[in-house]
């Protein structure tokens, strides 16, 4: 979005309080090296999630709202995003490593447009150019949508991995 000169705004959940989870337990077990304290950002207690987003979104009111999210943290979003009320000319995607294996599960909560299974680096432009073009989220190699009036899953083809040179430079 940066390289194409589209406005964003960030939004971490990373940095605020969570329900204990997989992440203290290998801590508790040492499969994570828990982090010193004085090392660690400030912490914002949970409850402030969704108004925090929520205000992001009303100020800025954002054409595009892009998620990653690992198993863990996809479940985290389930507690607050359906919470959040996303304008409805404002398009979800959503991706990272619980897209991969769970595109159908994704579109069937009705809160993404698209999931996207591969390396962004590859689709995430094909969707910020269709967006920019007002052209159909469908059919977008290495993602997922969900036909709005049959409630079918439209799946594409996985693109093959990038190649590190094309990846790191």
């Amino acid at each position: 979005a940066k390289e194409r000169n589209w406005e964003f705004r960030y939004f971490d959940t990373a940095f605020y309080e969570k329900r204990d989870d997989s992440v203290l337990d290998k801590e508790a077990t040492g499969g994570f090296k828990p982090s010193k304290s004085d090392t660690m950002p400030e912490i914002f207690p949970r409850h402030l999630v969704v108004p925090n987003f929520q205000k992001i979104i009303d100020d800025f009111k954002p054409d595009l709202i892009a998620i990653t999210a690992m198993t863990d943290c996809y479940q985290y979003l389930m507690e607050y995003f359906p919470q959040i009320k996303i304008p409805k000319e404002t398009i979800v995607v959503i991706g990272g490593t619980h897209s991969l294996h769970n595109s159908k599960e994704i579109l069937n909560t009705n809160l993404f447009d698209i999931s996207c299974f591969g390396q962004g680096e590859q689709i995430f432009p094909e969707i910020l150019s269709r967006i920019e073009q007002n052209l159909d989220l469908k059919g977008i190699p290495g993602t997922k949508t969900k036909d709005k009036l049959n409630g079918k899953i439209i799946p594409t083809p996985v693109l093959p991995a990038l190649s590190e040179e094309k990846l790191w430079h």
